[in-house]
């Protein structure tokens, strides 16, 4: 857990504590960060929806390219799971160069 160290001023103002920098941490114990566990999730999520095409509902939404089969194409940019999803798949897949799904 990240913890608050004290700087030694001695009136209390906002620089009384510095919160301490949690990536070494994170890192020592092989913990993800939140970002890094939403965007492995989410792929992971695709991945599954691709590869069984389960949850129907879910599969139906994405769109595979006819040109290259590995890329996924959103209708239109938003904020939505769909979309971030599609770019996370687009950013992730190549690197990793699934072809059986």
């Amino acid at each position: 857990m990240c913890k608050n160290t004290a700087i030694p001023p001695s009136s209390l103002n906002e620089d009384f504590f510095q919160q301490e920098h949690c990536k070494p941490l994170f890192k020592e114990h092989g913990i993800l960060a939140m970002k890094n566990l939403y965007t492995y999730y989410t792929f992971m999520e695709v991945f599954k929806a691709l590869k069984l095409r389960y949850p129907i509902s879910l599969y139906e939404h994405f769109n595979i390219s006819s040109r290259k089969e590995t890329t996924l194409i959103t209708t239109f940019p938003a904020n939505n799971f769909i979309s971030r999803s599609t770019s996370i798949w687009n950013t992730i897949a190549p690197k990793l160069k699934l072809l059986d799904y």
